[in-house]
């Protein structure tokens, strides 16, 4: 298990990405109008609020990638609301817990505050990542890219899905 990687990882997939090569590794990109919360924003999402604990308003996350220590160093976050907007936040207090985290976020003081969190993707500035390994990349990376099949572009990659037994990539 690595500590270092803040989200998970795949291996290339078999169709390319135009403009990145073949390894997967996708080219940086300045924000689109219409990009969804942290897509080309120089941010990754490494975690989602995925209930609260307790009633003083704190936070169980669910990591991206369990072994990763980032949120523990306490940087700056942006929440990214269900409903598509953001907010910036700071963490007060951070620890692990059974395959996750938990968190204080300054401001959220009771369980009401920590309830209107819930389903919020935690994002980090990207240059936080520690670089991927050769054949690998980050899942923001690859949002937006264009995918060709034969060098056909059949569409644009929204997401990476994780399942039980691998990662695959979301073409619109």
């Amino acid at each position: 298990m690595s500590k270092r990687a803040p989200q998970p990882r795949a291996a290339a997939p078999q169709a390319s990405l135009a403009g990145g090569p073949s390894a997967g590794h996708a080219p940086a990109r300045a924000p689109a109008a219409g990009d969804p919360p942290g897509q080309g924003s120089g941010r990754g999402a490494i975690a989602e609020v995925a209930r609260l604990d307790g009633v003083r308003g704190e936070l169980r996350l669910r990591l991206y990638n369990e072994g990763s220590e980032l949120l523990l160093a306490k940087p700056p976050i942006v929440l990214a609301m269900p409903d598509g907007g953001e907010r910036p936040a700071t963490i007060a207090t951070a620890r692990r817990t059974n395959k996750g985290l938990l968190v204080e976020v300054v401001g959220v003081v009771d369980r009401d505050a920590a309830e209107a969190l819930r389903g919020a993707r935690v994002l980090v500035a990207r240059e936080l990542f520690p670089a991927p390994d050769d054949g690998e990349f980050y899942a923001c990376d690859v949002e937006g890219a264009r995918v060709q099949l034969g060098g056909e572009e059949i569409g644009r990659v929204r997401s990476l899905a994780s399942y039980p037994t691998c990662d695959a990539l979301v073409v619109d």
